[in-house]
């Protein structure tokens, strides 16, 4: 409820401010209304339809292996605090979740400049890296004192500290992935990105996660760990196939010798 309440709010205060700002009133949004054009509403759907379904099926990853490691309890089916990623998302959120990389790169391809894109995407990958280190190593450091913030309980200290270690592995990869894909969106390389995130999420995190967690086929049952490893396997897999996607993509929009001599 408390959700829905303030998105509904968001939408009014955004609606009031487009109408009334001196900013967009040259524009006169709400001046007449236009009828909906189907090719352009179909051609804007099969572009945005597979980014939805990817985010779709990464998040139900996540809820998929709540519900699974609620037979094993409060204590041992809780996930590790989020503050020790506080800096990477915040990197993410200025540069790559709000879309500056995907903004970037099709901004150039649209320009004809695909060095330009390739530029901005690689610089973006660098950056997400480098952010990730950073934050995976002082997670690694200060495991148990993160865990410590939110509760006084050892055995829950105990088991944070090492999911938590997990956590630091897999903030590497996630960095990339996120980068890569959201330069393929840039690219308008959308479908590639919900197929390999069905093959990295739902192929090889979520199988290996219950293989290594709930049972004893390959080690002995590892519970929760086991999960996120397979959390790690999964993004691991989703970085390695949509970094080489990127790389096929780059040769596509290479900018042709002749042109490069001119």
């Amino acid at each position: 409820m408390a959700t829905a309440i303030v998105l509904w709010a968001m939408l009014l205060a955004m609606i009031l401010y487009v109408k009334f700002s001196s900013h967009f009133r040259k524009i006169a949004l709400f001046a007449s209304l236009c009828r909906p054009n189907g090719s352009r509403i179909w051609r804007l759907f099969r572009l945005g339809f597979p980014i939805a379904m990817a985010i779709f099926c990464e998040v139900t990853l996540f809820t998929v292996v709540a519900l699974m490691l609620a037979p094993f309890g409060a204590e041992n089916s809780g996930q590790p605090p989020d503050c020790a990623q506080l800096f990477q998302p915040g990197i993410h959120a200025a540069a790559l979740h709000r879309g500056r990389v995907t903004i970037r790169v099709g901004h150039s391809i649209g320009e004809g400049l695909p060095d330009h894109a390739r530029v901005a995407a690689r610089t973006g990958l660098m950056l997400g890296i480098a952010v990730a280190a950073g934050t995976a190593a002082l997670t690694v450091l200060l495991r148990e004192q993160i865990a410590a913030i939110y509760t006084e309980d050892m055995n829950v200290i105990t088991l944070a500290a090492l999911l938590l270690f997990f956590a630091a592995i897999y903030q590497i990869s996630d960095s990339v992935q996120v980068i890569a894909a959201a330069a393929l969106r840039g690219y308008k390389d959308t479908q590639a990105i919900f197929y390999i995130t069905i093959v990295a999420y739902w192929g090889l995190g979520l199988p290996s996660g219950m293989i290594l967690g709930l049972t004893d086929w390959v080690v002995p049952r590892m519970g929760p760990q086991g999960f996120w490893v397979g959390f790690i396997i999964g993004l691991t897999g989703a970085a390695l196939m949509l970094g080489a996607r990127l790389k096929v993509i780059y040769g596509r929009f290479a900018t042709p010798l002749s042109l490069q001599a001119s």
